[in-house]
């Protein structure tokens, strides 16, 4: 028995010098400008492929096309004998597609590569390119799904890619997009930069619901709906979210919500640097003995002036529709402490319809005063008409241009105009006289000056 062991060990052993030997000299003879002719010499000097097959078969990648099918024969050979190479399944998927052959045998071989190697994101984004060069919707669809599988912050640019060939977001979800929120959010979010509303109403339909108040995919779907002229649609969203919301009326106008929470509700919340934002509780001292001289809610939006900045914003500000024409005034609460210049903010309310031109705006009666009222008419001509209103401050070159202080706003709401109230020449003529906006609407400054 420990003669038979010996000569069984050295019988491999001379084996396995025989192979490695001729691995190496097989090696040296691949040659390089002519890889083809390397793998047809090894199918009958190293019938097994070997390193050496690998080697040729690299080669092929820039030399195929002097003789596709010769090529496709050699390599189909290496890959039968070494067949977890995915790179060389996607050479030959591309061979395949190259020499006429883009249906069923290029989905098979597709398949193949990417089932090799499935964690490869560059092999799959590769396969879907190979499937886009093909013209087909249906395997591009399918490689442009397996590419996101596991990268959600890439949904945009597959959506771009998927568009080009299929128009219908029904399918497109399905086919492309995996059923899960963190992939869906990314959806709207593109969505919404596109400016599509029926991507949008279908990935809104996917969503779990109801979403909560923070929720970006609900402050991109409320801006998308905006955008496309559908307020209708961000009016109901807006009811699942603030239950004292009104259609007409200002989204989240109490502040009852978090700041976090405003850009799903019309708002936007970026201020400049030397700004800052909070949603303050109103407190007890702040108000009076008469309930009629403070504002009835509990919270109100404080914007900060750090005194550090010549500021000039236009935010915060907020979009909100009115269903219904008619005469109506914005209300609302106000209070400065401290603001330390006489460039002041202002408040400005327009409609945002370039065919209804409307603008009035409302400065800051001082820098130092407690709650008080303000009201702002306004008449609107169109169904669901989009208005904005926002705190606006100018730039100026006084000698105190850095504005410091605090400013407050509470209670904001839209009610209807009294009947003897203000008529619509007299509310285009104030919007002329009170208006201090370098540039509102262009409509508006040719009405003004005419």
């Amino acid at each position: 028995m420990p003669h038979l062991r010996a000569i069984f060990l050295s019988a491999v052993g001379i084996a396995a010098l025989l192979v490695a030997a001729s691995e190496y000299l097989n090696l040296r003879a691949v040659d390089p400008d002519r890889p083809i002719r390397s793998l047809e010499r090894l199918q009958t000097t190293q019938p097994w492929g070997g390193l050496a097959a690998r080697e040729a078969a690299r080669w092929l990648e820039t030399r195929w096309r002097l003789d596709a099918d010769s090529a496709a024969e050699a390599l189909r050979w290496q890959l039968g004998r070494y067949p977890l190479d995915p790179w060389r399944w996607l050479l030959l998927a591309r061979m395949t597609l190259l020499t006429g052959n883009d249906g069923e045998p290029l989905r098979r071989t597709l398949a193949t590569a990417v089932a090799v190697q499935p964690g490869s994101r560059q092999l799959r984004w590769q396969a879907a390119n190979l499937a886009q060069n093909a013209g087909d919707p249906d395997l591009i669809l399918i490689h442009l799904k397996l590419w996101l599988a596991d990268q959600p912050h890439m949904t945009d640019r597959a959506l771009f890619i998927a568009e080009r060939w299929v128009d219908d977001p029904d399918r497109l979800l399905d086919e492309v997009v995996p059923a899960d929120d963190e992939f869906l959010a990314q959806a709207m979010r593109y969505a919404r930069r596109s400016r599509s509303l029926p991507l949008a109403e279908a990935t809104w339909q996917r969503l779990d619901h109801p979403r909560p108040a923070a929720d970006r995919a609900l402050a991109d779907y409320v801006a998308t709906a905006l955008d496309s002229n559908r307020p209708d649609r961000a009016m109901a969203a807006w009811q699942t979210v603030d239950a004292s919301y009104r259609p007409g009326d200002i989204p989240a106008g109490r502040f009852d919500l978090p700041l976090e929470a405003l850009s799903a509700l019309g708002w936007y919340t970026r201020v400049p640097d030397g700004v800052s934002l909070a949603i303050v509780p109103v407190a007890p001292k702040q108000q009076t003995s008469d309930p009629a001289q403070a504002p009835a809610g509990r919270n109100a939006l404080m914007v900060r002036f750090e005194g550090e900045e010549n500021i000039h914003m236009n935010t915060p500000f907020v979009r909100f529709p009115v269903p219904a024409p008619g005469r109506y005034r914005l209300t609302g609460w106000w209070r400065a402490n401290g603001l330390t210049t006489r460039a002041l903010p202002q408040l400005q309310l327009y409609a945002e319809s370039p065919d209804h031109s409307f603008s009035a705006t409302l400065a800051v009666p001082s820098a130092e005063f407690g709650w008080q009222p303000f009201a702002i008419p306004f008449e609107t001509t169109m169904d669901n008409e989009i208005l904005r209103f926002r705190l606006r401050r100018l730039r100026t070159d006084a000698f105190d241009r850095y504005i410091a202080g605090k400013l407050m706003l509470a209670d904001l709401g839209v009610e209807p105009a009294l009947a003897d109230g203000i008529s619509g020449e007299e509310s285009e003529h104030e919007a002329c006289e009170n208006n201090t906006d370098t540039a509102p609407l262009e409509d508006l400054q040719r009405d003004c000056a005419d």
